[in-house]
C-alpha cells in the first residue's frame, strides 16, 4: 500500500509540446514522462504519421491502454490464454471492445459494438495492422460506400500499405506503434497499479492504483460456461470507465454502455438504449454493474431487455430485494462484496 508523506514532489520530464489543451484556446499543454520502466508508457508509443497530438488524443490513449491492459490481464488470470483484443475509445470512455483469435474477426466485432460512437474515436490493437485489417477498419458497417474516420490508431506495428490507407489530408490520423503492444507481450503485463494523482483547487488527491482483478470462481465458471469470457471483457471494459457505469456483452464483444450516468438504473437504461440503437439482440447477453445496485429497478430493466448474467457488488441495504428479483427474472447474479471489487474509475 501506498505511504504517506509529510511532502510529496511529482517531477517530470518533458516529452513533446501538444498542439492545445481540452480546448483550442488552452494552449499549454505538455506531455510530461515520470516512469522510465513501463513498457505501455505514453512515452513508449512512436508517432509514424500525422500531425502532433493533442491533450485529449493523450488521454484516449492512456484510457485505450488501460482498458487493453485489463482484458489482457483478465483473460491470463482466468483463462490461460492469449487473445487479439481490439478497443475502441471516444471522449474517454470505449465505445468498442472485441477479442478473438482472428485480427479481422475482432476488428468487426470492435466496430459493431457502436459503430456510431466509434466515428472519430481512437482504437488500439495488440496486432500488426495490415491492408485487410485497414480495409476492414475503415469500411466496415459504413453506409454508402465511405470510410471511416479516425483521430489515432495505435498497435504494435503498420505496415506501409495499411500506412497509407489510414492517413487522412493534413495529417488527421495519428499512428502510433509501440512493440509492447503485441499479443505475446502484453500477456505478461499486469493491470497499471502505479500510484494516481488528480488536480483538486489547491493541491492534488493521491491514492493507490487500481489493486483489484477479477478471478472467477470455480463454481461461476460452471454456470457460465461460454458467457464466463463476456464476463471478463465486460468487467475491464467498465473497471476502466466513468462511473457510474454499466456494460452490456456477448459473443466477446461490447454491445452497450451506459457510463457516467448519476444514477444507476438510469445507467442500465443508456446501454440498453444504445445496444439497440446499434442493432444487437440482448438475448442472453451479460451486464457488468461497476458498483451495487440501491434499489431492483436497474435489473428490472436489464431482465426487460433479455440480460442473463449481471455480475455486481453486493453492500445495498437491498441487496436481498435485488437477488430476488433477479431469481424471479432467471437472472444469475454474481456479487463480491463491494469494499473489494467495486469499479469506480475516472471521477
Amino acid at each position: 500500500m501506498m505511504t504517506q508523506a509529510r511532502r510529496v514532489e511529482i517531477l517530470g520530464e518533458k516529452v513533446k509540446q501538444l498542439r492545445y489543451g481540452e480546448n483550442p484556446h488552452q494552449k499549454g499543454a505538455v506531455h510530461y514522462k515520470t516512469d522510465a520502466t513501463d513498457p505501455l508508457a505514453l512515452n513508449k508509443f512512436q508517432q509514424i504519421e500525422g500531425e502532433a497530438p493533442g491533450y485529449i488524443n493523450l488521454t484516449d490513449l492512456d484510457r485505450l491502454v488501460e482498458t487493453a491492459s485489463r482484458i489482457a490481464t483478465g483473460f491470463h488470470d482466468n483463462f490461460g490464454k492469449p487473445v487479439y483484443i481490439g478497443v475502441a475509445v471516444k471522449h474517454g470512455n470505449a465505445c468498442g471492445a472485441a477479442v478473438g483469435l482472428e485480427p479481422k474477426l475482432v476488428v468487426e466485432k470492435m466496430v459493431a459494438g457502436n459503430p456510431e460512437a466509434i466515428f472519430g474515436g481512437s482504437v488500439l490493437f495488440n496486432f500488426n495492422v495490415d491492408s485487410m485489417v485497414a480495409d476492414v477498419l475503415r469500411e466496415h458497417l459504413v453506409a454508402g460506400g465511405g470510410r471511416r474516420i479516425l483521430d489515432c490508431i495505435s498497435a504494435p506495428s503498420f505496415s506501409e500499405d495499411a500506412i497509407e490507407k489510414l492517413s487522412r489530408k493534413a495529417g488527421k490520423c495519428r499512428l502510433f506503434v509501440n512493440s509492447a503492444l503485441a499479443m505475446r507481450q502484453m500477456w505478461f503485463m499486469q493491470t497499471r497499479k502505479g500510484a494516481r494523482f488528480r488536480q483538486v483547487c489547491g493541491g492534488f488527491i493521491m491514492q493507490d492504483g487500481e489493486l483489484f482483478d477479477l478471478l472467477l470462481k470455480e463454481e461461476w465458471r460452471e454456470q457460465l460456461g461460454l458467457r464466463a469470457q463476456d464476463v471478463v471483457l465486460a468487467w475491464a471494459v467498465g473497471s476502466t470507465s466513468n462511473s457510474n457505469t454499466i456494460v452490456l456483452a456477448k459473443g466477446d464483444k461490447l454491445l452497450g454502455m451506459g457510463v457516467a450516468q448519476p444514477s444507476r438504473v438510469g445507467a442500465c437504461k443508456v446501454a440498453v438504449m444504445n445496444a439497440h440503437d446499434a442493432g444487437h439482440d440482448l438475448k442472453g447477453a451479460v451486464a457488468y454493474s461497476d458498483s451495487f445496485f440501491p434499489f431492483p429497478d436497474g435489473p428490472q430493466v436489464l431482465a426487460d431487455a433479455g440480460i442473463s448474467v449481471i455480475f455486481a457488488t453486493s453492500g445495498s441495504v437491498r441487496d436481498a430485494e435485488v437477488a430476488a428479483v433477479c431469481k424471479e427474472r432467471e437472472i444469475l447474479l454474481l456479487t463480491l462484496p463491494d469494499a473489494e471489487a467495486r469499479g469506480f474509475y475516472g471521477h
